[in-house]
C-alpha cells in the first residue's frame, strides 16, 4: 500500500526502493505485498532479478578474467601439473622444485613462451625481432666479428631459448662439443673436472662453448648453473648449416677458432 504517501514523488521513491531491494534479493521486509496481485508481481520481479543478478555477476567475472589472461593460463597450467604430480605420487621435494621452476617462468616471462610467440610471426618480422633480442649477445663473440648482417640474422633466428635451474649442469667435461650458449640472464659457474673448484663465473651477456662448437673438441670443464638461467643455445648441426650458406665466413671463423684454441692450450 502506497496510500500513506500523498505526493507522486514519494510513491515513486517508495516503489523504486521496493524494486531495488527485491531485485537485489535483499528483501528487508519493511515493505511487503498485501494481496495476491502484489504477491504475483513480487514473484515475477524476483525471478527477473535472479536472472539479471546472475547475468551481471557472470559478466563481471568474465571481465576480471580477461584483464590478465596470461595469469589465467598460468593458473590453469599449474593446476594440471599439480594434478599430474599427485596422481603419479611424485616426491614432495621434486614437486617443490617443479613449482619453483614455474614460479621463475611466471615472474620473469609472465608465462609467455618466446619460441611460440616468434613462430606465430611472419618470417621477416620473426627475423627482425630475433636479431633485436639477441644482437648484443652475438656481438660479444669474437668469432662472429665482421661476419656481416646476413650471417648474424641467420644465427639469431636459430638460437633456441632454454632455462636451467640452480645446480643443473649445462655442459660436462670430456663430452664432445655440440652446443654453444649465450647467457641472457643468470649466473653459471665454470667448475673443474673434479667438481671441487669453481674456476670462474659467467654472467649476463657472457657466452661459452664457441670453440668446441666449431672444432668439435671435448669440453675441458663443467658448466653449472648457480641461479636460474635464461640461455640461448646454438647447436652444432644448425651452425654448420648456416656456415654452409657462407663459405667465406666459415673459413674465417674456423681460423679464428683454431687460433683461440691454441692460445688456450698454451695458457
Amino acid at each position: 500500500g502506497l496510500t500513506e504517501f500523498t505526493s507522486n514523488w514519494d510513491r515513486y521513491i517508495h516503489a523504486l526502493y521496493w524494486c531495488v531491494t527485491t531485485l537485489a534479493t535483499v528483501g528487508y521486509g519493511d515493505i511487503v505485498p498485501e494481496n495476491n496481485a502484489e504477491r504475483l508481481y513480487a514473484i515475477g520481479v524476483m525471478l527477473i532479478g535472479v536472472g539479471v543478478y546472475g547475468f551481471v555477476i557472470g559478466n563481471i567475472a568474465g571481465i576480471l578474467a580477461k584483464i590478465d589472461p596470461a595469469r589465467a593460463r598460468y593458473a590453469e597450467q599449474l593446476e594440471r601439473i599439480d594434478t599430474f604430480l599427485k596422481y603419479k605420487r611424485v616426491p614432495a621435494s621434486l614437486q617443490r622444485r617443479i613449482h619453483e621452476y614455474y614460479e621463475y617462468l611466471w615472474e620473469n616471462r609472465r608465462g609467455h613462451n618466446e619460441g611460440a610467440i616468434l613462430t606465430d610471426l611472419p618470417p621477416r618480422l620473426r627475423t627482425e625481432i630475433a636479431l633485436f633480442l639477441k644482437r648484443d649477445l652475438i656481438d660479444n663473440v669474437p668469432l662472429f666479428q665482421g661476419t656481416g648482417e646476413a650471417f648474424l640474422r641467420e644465427v639469431a633466428l636459430k638460437m633456441e631459448p632454454v632455462v636451467f635451474a640452480p645446480g643443473d649442469y649445462v655442459l660436462r667435461a670430456g663430452a664432445k662439443g655440440q652446443d654453444m650458449y649465450f647467457i641472457s640472464r643468470g649466473i653459471v659457474e665454470v667448475v673443474s673436472a673434479t667438481g671441487q673448484q669453481v674456476i670462474t663465473t659467467l654472467e649476463d651477456g657472457d657466452y661459452f662453448g664457441e670453440i668446441a662448437l666449431v672444432l668439435n673438441q671435448p669440453r675441458t670443464a663443467d658448466i653449472r648453473a648457480r641461479t636460474y638461467c635464461d640461455l640461448y643455445r646454438l647447436d652444432r648441426a644448425t651452425f654448420e648449416r648456416i656456415l654452409s650458406h657462407h663459405p667465406r665466413i666459415a673459413a674465417q671463423i674456423e681460423a679464428i677458432a683454431h687460433e683461440r684454441y691454441e692460445d688456450e692450450m698454451e695458457k
